[in-house]
């Protein structure tokens, strides 16, 4: 055995006497496990956690072969185990047996840490009322950041599980105490102090008695070292004059720059302007530096008023826009297409969706028209809707901003309270076209139930938009499913044809929400205008109900069994013998058709079955006592 194996195989086994529920695997043998708990099917995608995990010895013994963990076919296995992936072959070499020590002890500290969060905090010990107390005591922008973080870092399992991304970062947050005290503020730069933070995450599990458990033998005990903040670096304000230096300063410069912002700014791109400001105030002669810090303030003002106009804020409200500007912007000018960047030409696209025009251009409809509908049309609708798009867009990339805490948290309640306002535009522009296209499509209330079932029907279409950004004809239909404002059965065949209220609805709204809404496929309308025969006319529904739905239940009830059952007698007989046969194949060929022509005998079908069990599904859809007495009786 060459050397290095052999030296692996000692630190594990040193760490297996240690901790009988750890085992130490390949790589491979993880990600199976992991991708099998994710169900992640594409090969290639690597699972998050990678490096440990816990699981159940049944999942395991399923998915693992007990020679890949390294134990005796008979050998009894903890109910709970947990998973180490070795370091990749190629890079054995380079670890020591001391650093193979500490690399092992990391992750079976982690690992352990995970072991018992993993119960400690589940629903049945943690209620949701605790864990958002301790949240609340992290901060929910800083939890925000953390969540941000170890997503990034591929920690996350289940990201949008706040009771996984809190238990997660307990377990990272100890084991960078312990191992790598230095890097806890460049992970989490917004959390509190070390103290705060052990109050809060510190009665979730005993990390000290942990650490001092997973510890090897042959290494030291390592207590772990208090956290200390580091100290961002001064970011530069926005009005500091740079240091005078003359060699620096060049007017041949300073005046492209100019001009570059102002073409900028002439094309709307304000953002864009303002570094190039920032930019020539470096650059400004001496005389000329005032006007160079006017011009830049100058710059952030358009952007705010424009911020302004499109969210229809007051003085009041935009005054802190204008601060918060001043602030994201000298952070915006370092690195390539940072988060502050990012997050102010956002802001400025809100800006453009609302100011310029959107436009389609629709041949196909032109066309068809015989030109009678322009060939591009204006999109009016889309503008809202991409403004509140932007808003989101803007909002998620606060955890990752360079700020301090304090401008962290006014950013966040700046961009919700700019997202609260631009929901409410979308909802106050469209609320009337809605009710206005159903109202002309037939759906008109008649009484207080219909007319709360219709405000209710219109909300949900509303909150459609909000959330996607588009609605559709399945969004149609389930809203009016949803509510008690039902559609009217069908006239005749002219309404057949023309369509139910549902179809002039997605006809009406492909109108007057253009751009937002799309249209229904032929395939589903035609689907839709079949259905309306079974379910809007009496006689339709009086068929479905009585006669298609129970013995067409019964019909294929029957035949899924049937053909299991012949699945399982293995009717066909001679195929077999022709499979173990040696004969040409040409004569096996000739003797599997004559087999499979045969006529073949129904095992579990029959037409009196078929009535039989009709019957029984009719009076169980159409008997509520006898459906009661059948419920009673499968319980018992």
């Amino acid at each position: 055995m060459p050397r290095v194996a052999q030296r692996v195989l000692d630190v594990e086994r040193q760490f297996c006497e240690r901790d009988s529920g750890a085992f130490f695997v390949l790589p491979r043998v993880v990600r199976r496990v992991l991708q099998n708990q994710l169900n992640i099917t594409t090969p290639w995608l690597p699972p998050p956690h990678r490096k440990s995990c816990v699981v159940e010895r049944d999942q395991l013994l399923w998915l693992v072969a007990r020679d890949e963990l390294g134990v005796e076919p008979d050998a009894v296995l903890p109910q709970r185990l947990i998973l180490i992936a070795r370091p990749e072959e190629d890079r054995l070499d380079e670890y020591s047996r001391g650093d193979l020590l500490r690399y092992y002890w990391r992750l079976l500290f982690h690992a352990r840490i995970d072991f018992e969060l993993e119960l400690k905090t589940s629903t049945s010990r943690l209620t949701t009322a605790e864990l958002r107390r301790r949240i609340d005591a992290l901060g929910q922008t800083q939890f925000d950041e953390v969540r941000s973080v170890l997503r990034s870092e591929h920690m996350l399992r289940r990201p949008d599980d706040s009771r996984h991304v809190y238990a997660e970062f307990v377990a990272v947050y100890h084991e960078l105490r312990a191992f790598a005290p230095n890097l806890v503020p460049l992970y989490f730069p917004s959390l509190g102090t070390d103290e705060a933070v052990l109050q809060t995450i510190g009665p979730d599990c005993d990390a000290a008695s942990l650490l001092d458990a997973t510890r090897p033998a042959e290494l030291s005990a390592v207590a772990p070292v208090p956290v200390v903040p580091a100290q961002a670096p001064a970011v530069e304000v926005l009005l500091e004059a740079s240091p005078t230096n003359l060699a620096a300063r060049s007017p041949r410069k300073y005046a492209a720059l100019v001009r570059r912002a102002l073409r900028l700014r002439t094309s709307g791109n304000n953002v864009r302007a303002a570094l190039v400001r920032r930019l020539a105030f470096d650059l400004a002669p001496l005389d000329q530096m005032n006007d160079a810090k006017l011009e830049l303030i100058r710059e952030i003002e358009f952007l705010v008023l424009r911020l302004q106009a499109a969210l229809e804020l007051t003085d009041d409200e935009v005054r802190p826009w204008l601060a918060m500007c001043e602030r994201l912007l000298p952070a915006a000018r370092h690195g390539f297409w940072n988060a502050n960047a990012r997050l102010l030409y956002d802001l400025q696209q809100v800006c453009l969706d609302h100011e310029q025009e959107i436009y389609k251009v629709d041949p196909v409809r032109w066309i068809i028209s015989r030109g009678k509908t322009p060939l591009k049309r204006p999109l009016p609708n889309q503008r809202v809707v991409m403004m509140s798009k932007h808003l989101r867009s803007a909002a998620l990339r606060v955890p990752a901003v360079l700020i301090d805490d304090v401008g962290r948290h006014e950013l966040s309640e700046l961009l919700h309270a700019a997202a609260h306002a631009a929901e409410q535009i979308l909802r106050k522009r469209f609320e009337p076209l809605v009710a206005q296209s159903l109202n002309e499509v037939g759906f008109v209330p008649q009484c207080v139930v219909e007319r709360v079932a219709f405000r209710k029907m219109t909300n949900e279409l509303l909150d459609g938009i909000v959330q996607r950004g588009f609605l559709t004809i399945g969004d149609l239909r389930d809203a009016i499913s949803r509510n008690q404002l039902k559609m009217p059965d069908l006239t005749g065949a002219r309404e057949f044809f023309s369509g139910d209220p549902l179809l002039r609805a997605d006809r009406k709204f492909s109108g007057s929400l253009d751009g937002v809404y799309q249209r229904g496929p032929f395939y589903l309308r035609w689907l839709q205008r079949l259905n309306a025969l079974t379910f809007g006319i009496p006689y339709g529904r009086m068929l479905t109900k009585y006669i298609a739905l129970p013995f067409g239940l019964a019909f294929l009830s029957l035949m899924a069994v049937e053909e299991v059952a012949h699945l399982v007698s293995g009717l066909l007989p001679g195929l077999h013998a022709v499979a173990e046969s040696h004969e040409p194949v040409a004569a096996a060929a000739a003797e599997i058709v004559e087999h499979t022509t045969t006529v073949r005998h129904h095992l579990i079908y029959s037409r009196a079955n078929t009535f039989f069990l009709g019957c029984v599904i009719f009076v169980l859809i159409h008997a509520p006592q006898f459906r009661q007495w059948v419920v009673w009786l499968l319980k018992r």
